[in-house]
């Protein structure tokens, strides 16, 4: 008899095993697993399962990482049932595996290079950082000189060293993404992204405008250069535009509708709204409830109220009720078909997912990347590293 009973416990040992395995076999294949840069995380009805990182619950989760929250951001109507979630462990699905969520930091590069901003060229090879040069500074005051522009590797390694001028964006282009314009002691070269010389330092004014490479010469002429510095042609255009920079997007919930802006007025939520958009890729934007009139003089002049902070925007619709003090898109992969976003919370920022999901913990000070870029720039504790970003 007790033969018989080690032999029945044995079968439903058995038995139960092989449901547990069908059960993860169902769990790989469901449609409502969260899949980086699907739209199917979009209607999903599990983001109350796999949430519990909301920007509702940003100061607890910004202290517990050592930082602290100074804004607070209205809760989105229809977005109570993201309040307790019930799953505090959430997983992502990639092919017929699962990973739990958020990920542990894979480091490139620890955080040890002593740099005042770190920023990516357009083509994710090469990192612009900033040196402060002017230690005893006071407060936020800077000029043009108190900083030296170093062109560093993934690893810290310094491939070139010149002087600032403006911003660091004037000197990289989106349309050129693996040239530099290179400014010292008053003069002008050309490099890639190597560090390499295309260009050497030269009297004549090189600069990029509108996706273009121009050189302005001593008669204040200018011509056309390709990426080898080759004049190819006259420019005639005017080349000082002035306006109001690149736009942002801002969507209105209440309406579905994505538009154009600038920040008119970024302490009192003043946004100067362009055109209407018809996104069908993925974008960030500012959310707000309702676009109301600033001004009654001038229509274009907004007031989201309430204003709920940034969100994820998929084919013109909002993703989820996820909102962040800040966002950044992260496009991975040459289609561009996995997508992460730097996400800040407070002082604190990290990766998240399409539907708000963390995947690198919000423990860093500042964070840069790219489409092209396969690691991202951090910051902690005052100092600059690199980590990975993740493919799930």
């Amino acid at each position: 008899m007790k033969k018989f009973f080690v032999f029945l416990l044995a079968v439903l040992f058995i038995a139960a095993s092989g449901c547990n395995k069908n059960r993860i076999g169902d769990l790989a294949s469901s449609e409502n697993s969260v899949a980086f840069g699907t739209s199917e995380v979009l209607g999903s009805q599990q983001e109350s399962e796999i949430s519990g990182n909301e920007l509702f619950e940003t100061e607890s989760r910004a202290n517990s990482a050592g930082g602290s929250v100074t804004s607070s951001v209205p809760k989105p109507s229809g977005a109570s049932d993201l309040q307790n979630p019930s799953d505090k462990n959430p997983t992502t699905s990639s092919g017929s595996q699962h990973v739990k969520l958020p990920l542990n930091v894979e480091w490139i590069t620890k955080p040890t290079l002593e740099y005042f901003l770190i920023r990516p060229t357009y083509d994710g090879k090469g990192w612009l950082a900033l040196k402060d040069l002017n230690l005893e500074h006071f407060g936020d005051y800077h000029s043009a000189g108190d900083y030296e522009v170093q062109l560093i590797d993934q690893s810290g390694k310094v491939l070139l060293k010149f002087d600032n001028q403006n911003s660091m964006y004037d000197i990289i282009c989106e349309e050129i993404p693996d040239r530099i314009v290179v400014f010292k002691d008053d003069k002008f070269a050309l490099y890639d992204t190597s560090g390499k010389v295309i260009l050497p330092f030269q009297d004549n004014v090189i600069f990029f405008f509108n996706g273009m490479l121009l050189m302005e010469k001593k008669d204040f002429t200018h011509m056309k250069l390709d990426k080898n510095g080759k004049q190819t042609e006259n420019y005639n255009g005017n080349v000082f535009p002035g306006g109001r920079g690149d736009p942002e997007l801002i969507y209105e919930k209440q309406s579905g509708s994505l538009y154009e802006t600038w920040i008119d007025d970024k302490e009192n939520n003043i946004f100067y709204i362009g055109d209407k958009m018809n996104s069908s890729s993925q974008a960030v934007a500012y959310v707000g409830e309702t676009l109301k009139n600033y001004s009654e003089y001038s229509q274009y002049y907004k007031i989201p109220e309430p204003f709920y902070g940034m969100g994820v925007i998929v084919n013109g619709k909002l993703a989820s009720e996820k909102f962040f003090d800040k966002l950044s898109l992260v496009k991975l992969g040459k289609d561009h078909s996995r997508n992460l976003y730097g996400a800040f919370a407070g002082e604190k920022c990290g990766l998240v997912n399409t539907a708000g999901v963390t995947v690198y913990p919000f423990e860093f000070e500042d964070m840069a990347a790219n489409n092209a870029c396969s690691a991202a720039a951090v910051q902690k504790n005052g100092k600059w590293g690199f980590v990975k970003i993740p493919v799930l």
